[in-house]
């Protein structure tokens, strides 16, 4: 069942999701932003925790900056975590704007929700992908692209277009569903993952089709809470999401251990790369 579109388009109900895992902080400060920033729409802010050492102050604070606060349960993952939110935003929205808490938002045009906003409703496309400055858009879902993804951006720059465009994928950190076509009967990503890789196997399992948006563009910080709390278990959840995802890309018969070869040499290049970072 296709969720149809609010009647009055001049005002859109525009839903908010945040997913905190120990990012309280940056959570809250955000959501401010939200707040700030589209002061003159109708705006419902949900906030999803997955950090169950959340203090009770802390707990307050989100509770008072959201309209709504879902609580997982200790950390269920991204896709879970996200798709709860999805759930809850999908019948009470027009657009859902997905962010991650350790983004900031840079850029909002005066026509983003009056005008592109409303054409991505209207559009044959899923998602729209908010630009993160200084990183390329996904326009490619070539095998190499997937597998060293650190490799193919840095060569494409951190450019942005001028005029929306399809694209291959979204970005995870920013981006906004289309709800009316958001399919409610199902979910939004694939809960078969805990982390990483989740916008890749939603596109390729899925079938979202994704439009670049060009009047909005967020700063990304990107993994601080987990190089701080899952430092290395990490690569292990990188290693497994890419294994899943390359059996999306390749038939069911295709021999497994080809397949972990290849993610072992992706996420061993990621590991030297970090390392490297931290030493300059």
């Amino acid at each position: 069942m296709k969720i149809g579109l609010h009647d009055n388009m001049s005002n859109l109900r525009l839903g908010f999701l945040i997913l905190n895992y120990k990012s309280a902080r940056l959570t809250k400060k955000l959501s401010i932003q939200v707040r700030n920033k589209f002061s003159n729409h109708n705006v419902n802010i949900c906030v999803v925790n997955n950090d169950d050492d959340i203090s009770d102050a802390e707990k307050g604070d989100l509770i008072e900056v959201s309209d709504d606060f879902i609580s997982g349960h200790g950390n269920i993952g991204y896709a879970c975590g996200n798709n709860k939110g999805i759930r809850l935003l999908a019948s009470m929205s027009d657009a859902i704007f997905v962010l991650n808490p350790d983004i900031e938002i840079k850029l909002l045009s005066s026509e983003f929700v009056t005008k592109q906003i409303p054409a991505l409703l209207s559009s044959k496309f899923n998602v729209g992908s908010i630009h993160v400055n200084g990183v390329a858009d996904y326009d490619s879902g070539r095998l190499f692209d997937l597998l060293f993804p650190f490799f193919s951006r840095s060569l494409k720059g951190g450019s942005k277009t001028a005029v929306s465009r399809e694209l291959y994928r979204f970005h995870g950190c920013a981006f906004v569903i289309n709800c009316h076509r958001l399919d409610a009967s199902a979910e939004f990503f694939d809960e078969s993952t805990f982390l990483y890789y989740e916008e890749q196997i939603a596109v390729k399992k899925m079938g979202y089709r994704t439009v670049s948006l060009t009047g909005m563009t967020v700063d990304h910080v990107g993994s601080v809470t987990v190089n701080e709390t899952i430092r290395f278990k990490k690569y292990i959840f990188q290693f497994e999401s890419l294994v899943y995802l390359l059996r999306l890309y390749f038939k069911p018969d295709f021999p497994v251990t080809i397949l972990k070869i290849l993610a072992f040499i992706s996420v061993g290049c990621r590991f030297i790369l970090d390392l490297l970072r931290k030493a300059t």
